[in-house]
């Protein structure tokens, strides 16, 4: 067994060629999660979950940050969109290991960290994040300084500062079109009008919309087009639960059809907390002109994973729009339990200043 081969010697020389081909590894899943194939890399992802724990852990018992910040740095983007948390945990453990900060993916590290701070309203923890000082030299890649730069946008998120975070993604979409990066640059720039959305600012909020899905469409990535196909429909979506207000877009048919197509590419796409967030923009639309039937199904998953999730802050908002779907059609008592939910969340006595909930 495992105390055999320590004693042989063998054990280090096995564990390092394990390291050596799962770096190989996650360095391809990396690389096809942010391709055309998602989802079939997005399954394989799942099967090497339990060889990347074990390498993290080792990275945490030997003090070797290195294969910790290279498999953080491929999975980033996971932990923006509040699927994996397990990854932030993962970088607040390899972020405290001696000479982290010397790795360039420690930027990707750090903003992984930070972004959990963030999914759980821990506004002490995500500000210790924030201040934490990242050397971004010549060899530190665009997509590490980019997360970096899109945890501290989150930041201001989570302030109230929503026109100064969407100048930020501006930067960012900018310098991403600039790299010729079609899918960082559509991402930010749907990044921008989700934030003028929340500023109230709808009308400047659409032309960025749309050119991120046209943007989107032309790199083709699937999670890309989830996100962009939900921006422009929640900009054109009238009195939205979260961005609302009545100078909101009247759009109320190509919202629908938006809607729609983010559930069509969910198909091929790994899993996020967006498609859930489109089908219950889609109930909601629904539900206001009437129609019930499969308004129910449509916020069936929406609902069993923002309770399970409702400590992590995409799903916590999220129920809000169910329970504006269930008050649509007329299910006041589920509202009320659903509003009860919301308000004994773990994170529901943490003050979002600002935030337009």
């Amino acid at each position: 067994g495992r105390r055999h081969l320590a004693t042989s010697g063998l054990l280090a020389d096995i564990e390092t060629r394990h390291t050596d081909v799962m770096m190989e590894c996650i360095t391809a899943i990396g690389a096809g999660l942010r391709g055309p194939d998602e989802r079939r890399w997005w399954q394989e992802l799942q099967t090497r979950m339990p060889d990347l724990r074990a390498i993290i852990q080792r990275s945490i018992d030997a003090q070797d940050p290195a294969p910790g910040c290279r498999i953080i740095a491929e999975l980033v983007e996971f932990a923006f969109v509040g699927i994996l948390p397990e990854i932030s945990e993962w970088a607040t453990n390899i972020a405290a290991i001696p000479g982290a900060d010397n790795d360039p993916r420690y930027a990707a590290v750090v903003a992984t960290a930070g972004y959990g701070a963030v999914n759980a309203v821990d506004i002490d923890r995500m500000n210790n994040w924030f201040d934490t000082q990242v050397n971004i030299t010549p060899n530190v890649s665009f997509a590490a300084k980019s997360a970096l730069d899109n945890f501290h946008a989150a930041a201001h998120i989570m302030s109230g500062q929503f026109v100064e975070a969407s100048e930020k993604y501006r930067l960012i979409a900018a310098e991403a079109a600039r790299l010729g990066d079609q899918r960082l640059a559509a991402f930010y720039r749907g990044s921008v009008a989700f934030q003028l959305g929340l500023a109230h600012q709808h009308d400047r909020a659409e032309p960025h919309a749309r050119e991120a899905l046209a943007l989107a469409e032309r790199c083709g990535h699937p999670s890309t087009l989830v996100w962009c196909h939900f921006q422009l429909g929640l900009v054109l979506h009238p009195n939205d639960p979260i961005l609302g207000g009545d100078d909101a877009g009247t759009g109320t048919d190509e919202a629908e059809r938006h809607f729609e197509a983010c559930l069509k590419t969910a198909e091929s796409a790994a899993p996020s907390a967006f498609v859930d967030s489109a089908a219950t923009r889609l109930a909601l639309l629904r539900a206001r002109r009437g129609e019930t039937n499969g308004v129910g199904e449509l916020c069936r998953s929406a609902t069993e994973r923002s309770l399970r999730g409702s400590a992590d802050l995409y799903y916590w908002t999220l129920l809000m729009a169910v329970g504006a779907v269930f008050e649509a059609v007329g299910m006041h008592d589920a509202a009320l339990r659903l509003a009860g939910a919301i308000e004994h969340s773990p994170i529901a006595d943490r003050a979002v200043v600002g935030l337009s909930l």
